[in-house]
């Protein structure tokens, strides 16, 4: 009887110790959260208009703007991907075929890789570049 309770009271204090660490790593996972939605806010303030290319080829979207020639990881916060994929390729006819767009969207560096991340809220294509 007194090996049941000692087990008993393993089994109880590893649950709540396990219970401890679970919170934790809750809390903390929403603090990420609000810090990033702080950080959106802060860009969304940002908001700026860029006038360049829109590329896109092999799921990746760039941006070059054509006052800098930098290009830019291009994201749209307010659209859908496969939606913007199918319009892209509606418009172009092809992959890594620049489209004229202004965008209205932040920039930003990306801290680990130092690559420049465009996040477009409103776009227009202005010009399709053609052939003849």
């Amino acid at each position: 009887m007194i090996r049941t309770h000692k087990l008993s009271m393993f089994f109880f204090s590893t649950l709540m110790l396990i219970s401890c660490i679970s919170k934790k790593e809750y809390n903390s996972i929403n603090s990420d959260k609000i810090k990033n939605r702080a950080d959106y806010d802060t860009l969304v303030k940002t908001e700026k208009d860029f006038n360049g290319w829109w590329i896109y080829g092999d799921g990746l979207h760039i941006f070059k703007d054509s006052k800098t020639l930098e290009e830019f990881d291009l994201y749209f916060i307010n659209e859908d991907m496969l939606e913007i994929e199918s319009l892209y390729l509606a418009v172009s006819e092809m992959e890594y075929f620049p489209l004229e767009c202004n965008i209205k969207g932040s920039a930003q560096k990306d801290k680990g890789s130092k690559r420049l991340i465009l996040r477009a809220v409103e776009f227009d294509i202005l010009h399709v570049e053609g052939c003849d």
